[in-house]
């Protein structure tokens, strides 16, 4: 919202600040992993662990092709664009990509929608949102009333005013989960409204749905292109950009011929090869090396195969363990958020219980019901994939 006496600027984003993302660690340590964690890191370099599952357009790389096909699109202004791509290929950090580059242009009005609003008067929301009027324009509301948008209908001739000589420019991902009207008022304000440019993000499947059901709107679409998977070339230089930025020197702590198998492993997918990386530098940081060899991913492998879950899980299962497995059911916490959640009664001291808790975590661990992974400069644990699959039946 601009000062008094000034017009609002529509180019701005609006950003939410959740409450935990205020919070910040200003105590030292207290348990033995997290001491593990900050040495490990302090050692290498880094300030944080860079292989964590974030959308930043910083680390958009590759897909040179695609790029230029979608920014030459939105340079001859044409109204329809469609990126589809198989989970984890990199389609929404290619859309927040391209909202960075264009919001440096005056042209253009970035409107970045995260998930397809479910009924058409929600998408109206949205733009409502976007377009709120300014401090100037609510103070003089009684004397030159201005049009409100209230149901989808009431965009088109609104937007029109609003924009002038400037574009709209809509990035909507995850598309091919919405609705049906959704959909079909998309393309009615790709008719209706003179200066927007609909860029759609989805899986493959999307193509399938609109030449089953809304064949008029994908005769609409001008440019279409795929993201699949990155070159190797490509592949390293996202792990390099990821590594330098958290103060770090490539490519340690890979060698060369990690990085390599890392991408036999994971075929390019972005999302794939984060995961895998993440995983390196946990095993790395347990078993305290910097040296990342290829053998680690066997070793990883292997592991894997060797932590079986027992179909029994809960079964005589003592209470403390069945607690804190409760607990992780519902998100991924640390050994303190654990004690925060805990009756404190039931032990000697908080030290007693964060102890208490470190120790089941760790046998837990051994039997393969949970994961240790690092996040930021702590580790957080999870429920195995296989125990997951296991609670959910049960």
């Amino acid at each position: 919202m601009g000062q008094e006496g000034e017009t609002e600027d529509y180019r701005k984003t609006t950003v939410v600040n959740l409450p935990f993302a205020e919070e910040k660690e200003k105590s030292p340590p207290t348990d033995k992993n997290e001491v593990e964690v900050n040495d490990w890191l302090r050692e290498q370099g880094w300030s944080s662990n860079p292989f964590t599952l974030s959308i930043n357009p910083e680390f958009f790389v590759g897909y040179d092709e695609q790029c230029k096909k979608i920014l030459r699109n939105i340079e001859e202004k044409h109204k329809l664009a469609l990126i589809i791509g198989p989970t984890g290929s990199g389609k929404t950090t290619f859309l927040k990509w391209i909202e960075k580059k264009i919001s440096a242009e005056k042209e253009f009005i970035p409107l970045f929608i995260s998930k397809p609003p479910d009924t058409p008067e929600e998408l109206a929301l949205i733009f409502k949102e976007k377009f709120k009027p300014s401090f100037l324009e609510r103070l003089l509301f009684f004397i030159y009333p201005i049009p409100h948008i209230k149901t989808p209908h009431h965009i088109p001739e609104f937007v029109n005013k609003r924009l002038g000589d400037r574009y709209l420019l809509v990035l909507c991902d995850e598309v091919h989960e919405s609705d049906m009207d959704v959909l079909e008022w998309l393309r009615v304000l790709s008719d209706q409204i003179n200066n927007i440019i609909i860029i759609l993000s989805g899986l493959p499947i999307f193509d399938e749905i609109l030449a089953m059901k809304l064949q008029s709107f994908q005769k609409r679409i001008i440019t279409r292109v795929e993201l699949v998977s990155l070159s190797e070339k490509n592949m390293k230089e996202l792990i390099r950009k990821r590594i330098e930025t958290v103060g770090g020197k490539y490519p340690s702590p890979f060698t060369e011929d990690t990085l390599e198998k890392i991408y036999e492993k994971t075929g390019g997918f972005p999302r794939e090869v984060i995961r895998v990386c993440d995983r390196l530098v946990n095993y790395a940081i347990e078993n305290h090396t910097h040296i990342i060899t290829p053998d680690f991913l066997d070793n990883l492998e292997k592991s894997k195969e060797e932590k079986k879950v027992s179909l029994n899980l809960l079964d005589n299962l003592p209470y403390r363990q069945r607690e804190i497995i409760e607990l992780l059911i519902k998100r991924d916490m640390r050994p303190r958020d654990i004690v925060n959640s805990i009756d404190l009664s039931k032990y000697k001291s908080r030290q007693h219980a964060l102890r208490s808790v470190n120790n089941i975590l760790q046998r837990l661990m051994k039997d393969g019901v949970v994961e240790r992974r690092t996040r930021g400069r702590s580790f957080v644990y999870t429920l195995s994939t296989r125990a997951k699959t296991i609670l959910v039946k049960a």
